[in-house]
């Protein structure tokens, strides 16, 4: 038996019976790799019913430990309430090191415990009971759903990122071989996606009572089409009242928009500027307008109530009145190509009218 460096971690080699072993040790300290050799040794010397493999098992890697004990232990199948802990852990531990924002690990979080709940539902509860097929069984419920509840279905994807995210650790420690994930989500066309606001709903959302800082956030959100990470961080540099432009470089892709200000938007606006503050909304963020708009939307007795969602009753209303898709797709700041993608059943028959045009 020997131990070795391998890069900045120590190894253990050695020959068991007519097996070679060769196993990371998991430190990078000399003393704690020569301990853990002396240990693994006692622990080899008294069998199977040594006490001290309790304790290697929670020092070593858990592939180091398998690899040692293989034949000498009897395999324990690990549990998906165990399974659900680790990963919840290791997720932990992955956002304190700033390998993942807090919102990658709550997204991990929702999605990996709906996963778990329905398995243990579901009667499962060994990690080897996660086939294929339950997998995909899993997933396409949730994306029934979601569009239940009048979302889209393109949701479903953070939840095959997140279902990746732990069959990937899982394979890491050695509990799994292979991913169970074979699903492909099929995403809908970007245009079933879109959902303006009725006239009726805009009305019901109008009429709910609000702060002054709520009706001006509602009228930059009704007559801007800006999106949300915009309107958070939007500049009172952007607005020039004396010529009534909205001229604002979009935070996705850059791309500089020239909005023209209704009356209401300069009425609004007008008495709510503040002296020496460059931001028009100070202190507010994406997730605090988000929980606005849903707060509107419940008031309202309005389902999936969102920031997007007034983006595209933008859009829809001054292609219903006549613009054309270059116009929106300017004022937007998307290409022609995408907002024809989105939009292009709102333009009452704009294509049927060229296509007269042209045969005449």
């Amino acid at each position: 038996m020997t131990i070795t460096k391998r890069g900045a971690v120590y190894h253990f080699d050695a020959v068991l019976g007519n097996r070679r072993v060769r196993c990371s040790l998991g430190t990078r300290d000399s003393k704690i790799a020569s301990r853990l050799s002396n240990r693994i040794q006692f622990a080899l010397a008294e069998g199977p019913t040594s006490l001290v493999w309790a304790e290697l098992r929670t020092v070593l890697p858990l592939s180091s430990f398998k690899r040692l004990t293989e034949g000498i232990l009897p395999d324990t199948p690990l549990g998906l309430t165990e399974l659900e802990q680790k990963f919840y852990d290791h997720v932990d531990r992955r956002r304190k090191l700033g390998q993942i924002g807090a919102g990658a690990a709550h997204g991990y979080d929702r999605a990996t415990k709906l996963f778990f709940d329905a398995a243990l539902d579901g009667g499962l509860t060994k990690i080897e009971d996660l086939t294929s097929e339950f997998v995909e069984k899993h997933l396409l419920t949730r994306r029934e759903s979601i569009l239940a509840k009048g979302g889209s279905g393109r949701g479903i994807a953070s939840d095959v990122v997140a279902l990746s995210a732990l069959f990937n650790f899982a394979i890491e420690e050695g509990w799994l071989t292979r991913s169970p994930l074979k699903y492909k989500p099929k995403i809908p066309p970007m245009e079933q996606a879109v959902r303006p606001f009725t006239d009726e709903e805009m009305a019901a959302l109008a009429a709910v009572e609000k702060s002054s800082l709520e009706e001006a956030v509602f009228c930059v959100f009704q007559h801007t089409g800006l999106r949300c990470s915009d309107v958070a961080s939007l500049l009172w540099s952007a607005f020039d009242f004396k010529d009534c432009t909205l001229r604002w470089r979009t935070a996705k892709n850059g791309k500089l928009v020239e909005i023209p200000l209704s009356q209401a938007i300069r009425s609004v606006l007008g008495p709510w500027k503040i002296e020496g503050e460059p931001r028009v909304f100070p202190g507010m963020t994406e997730a605090k307008l988000y929980k606005m708009v849903r707060s509107w939307g419940t008031k309202a007795g309005l389902e999936n109530c969102h920031p997007h969602r007034f983006r595209h009753t933008f859009a829809c209303r001054l292609l219903g009145k006549g613009a054309t898709l270059f116009d929106v797709a300017k004022l937007l700041g998307d290409t022609h190509a995408v907002v024809d993608k989105h939009y292009a059943k709102w333009t009452n028959g704009q294509a049927e009218r060229v296509r007269e045009l042209l045969e005449s």
